[in-house]
């Protein structure tokens, strides 16, 4: 498929709250089913972390937000942004800007269409079940750190039998962990 070559940024001050979003945050959250907790007056002006759900997602990011600021030397890094019917294969370059404000700068790499997911629609109903979905990559943990590509869960885990989904959970698989680790030569002790 074709790659949108959008940029996608966001800026955050000194404090990791949101100041700035992009002309076409909005567009981009509606493209994608986002609720109102990601329009443009709800972001400016909450913390960073506020949107990550995560202890080990947060606990990534915010080594390299300090790396960032300390290093002054910008980043990019891997992630996946998938919506229902496509998978975004996207970078994310995060740059020291004055005054310890760090800028976000995602791209599509490759965008992949695929037959609708309906485990990552935002807009039907849950049960309360939880199910572990890798911030980075989206595979999803079945059982004891054995990860999975979405789509192979979604038939092993027969998600389109019940009639209510479960709610997905975020964390960070172990591949997706120690490749930035050693990517990026990270230090975490």
């Amino acid at each position: 498929m074709t790659v949108d070559k959008k940029v996608f940024i966001y800026r955050i001050d000194r404090d990791d709250h949101v100041v700035y979003v992009g002309d076409n945050w909005q567009a981009f959250a509606d493209e994608n089913g986002a609720t109102a907790s990601c329009s443009p007056d709800f972001v400016v002006g909450r913390s960073l972390w506020h949107f990550i759900s995560d202890a080990e997602t947060e606990h990534l990011y915010k080594i390299l937000v300090e790396r960032v600021r300390i290093s002054r030397s910008s980043i990019r890094v891997p992630i996946r942004c998938d919506s229902p019917g496509l998978r975004r294969f996207m970078e994310v370059e995060i740059h020291p800007l004055k005054d310890n404000v760090v800028e976000f700068r995602s791209s599509a790499l490759r965008v992949e269409p695929r037959e609708s997911v309906d485990l990552l629609r935002g807009d039907i109903s849950r049960t309360e079940d939880l199910l572990r979905i890798c911030s980075f990559c989206k595979k999803i943990d079945m059982s004891n750190n054995h990860w999975v590509e979405t789509e192979r869960a979604v038939k092993e885990l027969d998600l389109f039998g019940p009639k209510a989904l479960p709610l997905l959970t975020h964390g960070v698989c172990p591949s997706c962990y120690e490749s930035w680790i050693a990517d990026l030569d990270l230090d975490t002790e």
